[in-house]
């Protein structure tokens, strides 16, 4: 079943659809076995989180597995707009999580009614250590921003982003990565994703 506030989304899909929101879901208490919500909790801010967890509470009879980005450094895909000067992420994210935070994700909706069956990693891949210093002199980090193609500020609408620099910026970018490749050069592994089961009593 397909759920989206927007009608256009909504449109030309072939399972039933509804309108609403995670944060209000249209169904009755109890109405699924088990409630799948994956990528979307990373997008809400603090009004929203919290009523969306009571809705997926709400509405599970037995399951809920969730899946959301691995404790992501937020910064790293940030960008300034400048005609507002606001920060955003590219994906719209506004929160990160680790294992631990979603083993007592739904402590405060669901007290005690929420058991956490499973918390781990997934999608490995092997990425190298970061150099502190070498951070520190990330484009993002020293106010030098620039914005992917189709990048919009979802503050004031604004698209321009800067296209001239965007040589510099990754000749910039991808000299720290050598360097930090240097001073790391053995990988380690990292899982991208975190996969939680919670069983709902």
């Amino acid at each position: 079943m397909g759920l989206d506030s927007d009608f256009d989304a909504l449109h030309g899909l072939a399972c039933p659809a509804v309108r609403g929101t995670l944060a209000r879901l249209p169904f009755p208490d109890r109405a699924f076995d088990a409630t799948v919500c994956c990528e979307a909790l990373e997008h809400l801010d603090d009004a929203l989180f919290e009523p969306a967890l009571h809705e997926l509470f709400r509405v599970t009879k037995r399951y809920i597995l969730l899946t959301v980005p691995n404790d992501e450094n937020l910064t790293l895909s940030c960008r300034r707009c400048r005609r507002c000067g606001a920060q955003f992420h590219f994906h719209g994210h506004v929160r990160s999580f680790t294992a631990d935070a979603l083993r007592g994700l739904f402590q405060a909706v669901a007290r005690g009614r929420v058991l956490c069956r499973e918390a781990r990693g997934i999608v490995p891949v092997a990425v190298f250590r970061q150099s502190r210093w070498l951070y520190r002199l990330r484009p993002e980090q020293i106010g030098f921003w620039i914005a992917r193609k189709g990048a919009r500020c979802p503050h004031c609408g604004f698209a321009g982003f800067d296209r001239h620099w965007r040589p510099l910026f990754r000749v910039w970018s991808l000299a720290l990565k050598l360097a930090n490749g240097v001073l790391h050069p053995v990988p380690y592994w990292r899982s991208c994703w975190l996969l939680a089961l919670y069983e709902v009593g």
